[in-house]
């Protein structure tokens, strides 16, 4: 049960209820709908949810449940009547823990998964400029193998960014979901998550300083004129070429690190099965024209 609210409603309906549906709609809306929910589920996010915020929901919702002023210790030490007798069962309790989720008092803000869809997007800028640099590598290329093999990348390199853009398309569009979502890490996983976030923000600072860093001498390398031009051309361009693509690298790896913290990027992952199969493909022949020498 990674994502919690994905299971049983829809985005639209939790939209619904934190834009302020009078609280006898939704609860009619929701014991409407077939839903079966199990002790050990239950227990599951009792453990996850911001208590206090359990309490406002069950306060909010006028609900005759004997809830604890303080958490429990342990609630799988509870027995099944313990919990009945504090209104924690089936469908009433499914909803209060969706509601405590909502309108808790300590929300969790949802800065993993902006901070996998940002690096998503850089990832996806430094793709667009490698596949510019490759092909005029390409374009350079001497022998008809060559040119082949060049050609086996390019569209591979496509193939990468295509993945890429849907993956960050897909949480981009499931974003108003990602709070919730991050809200079933442990905690754990919360404190490396936490670290990597640190990081990131390093990394883009680090990374925007370097942009303003280049450009500034750039702006000095055309005030000084363009020397032997033709004989460092074709050098540069393999150079930058290679550059772009450990730069490409570096971020992929920090974004696959990132998609950890996000467990929308997990379920997303659907939605590129197929290119993945794609990749893998075009892999295994750019391998064999290397192994083979194009024959």
């Amino acid at each position: 049960m990674k994502l919690f609210v994905h299971n049983f409603m829809s985005s639209r309906f939790l939209k619904n209820v934190t834009v302020g549906y009078p609280l006898e709609l939704v609860v009619k809306q929701f014991e409407e709908r077939d839903i079966e929910y199990d002790r050990q589920s239950t227990i599951t996010m009792l453990e996850k949810v911001q208590y206090d915020g359990l309490l406002v929901a069950a306060a909010a919702m006028n609900l005759s449940a004997s809830i604890p002023a303080e958490k429990p210790a342990k609630w799988e030490e509870l027995s099944d009547d313990e919990l009945k007798q504090m209104g924690i069962r089936t469908i009433s309790s499914t909803f209060l823990l969706i509601f405590a989720l909502v309108f808790g008092t300590q929300k969790v803000t949802s800065t993993f998964c902006e901070n996998y869809v940002t690096c998503m997007e850089q990832l996806e800028i430094k793709q667009h400029e490698c596949l510019a640099l490759d092909r005029n590598v390409r374009l350079r290329s001497s022998d008809l193998c060559s040119r082949q093999k060049w050609d086996q990348k390019l569209e591979l390199n496509a193939l990468h960014m295509r993945r890429a853009e849907m993956a960050k398309d897909c949480a981009q569009k499931h974003h108003q979901d990602a709070e919730l979502a991050e809200s079933t890490l442990d905690e754990e996983t919360r404190k490396q998550c936490e670290s990597l976030h640190e990081k990131f923000q390093f990394a883009k600072l680090s990374s925007t300083q370097n942009s303003m860093t280049s450009s500034s001498a750039a702006r000095k390398k055309r005030a000084t004129g363009k020397r032997n031009k033709r004989e460092t051309t074709k050098k540069n361009s393999s150079s930058k070429a290679t550059e772009c693509r450990n730069a490409a690298k570096l971020w992929h790896k920090q974004c696959s690190a990132l998609a950890k913290c996000c467990p929308l990027a997990e379920e997303c992952k659907q939605s590129t099965m197929e290119i993945m199969n794609q990749i893998y493909e075009g892999r295994h022949k750019l391998h064999d024209m290397h192994r083979n020498n194009c024959v």
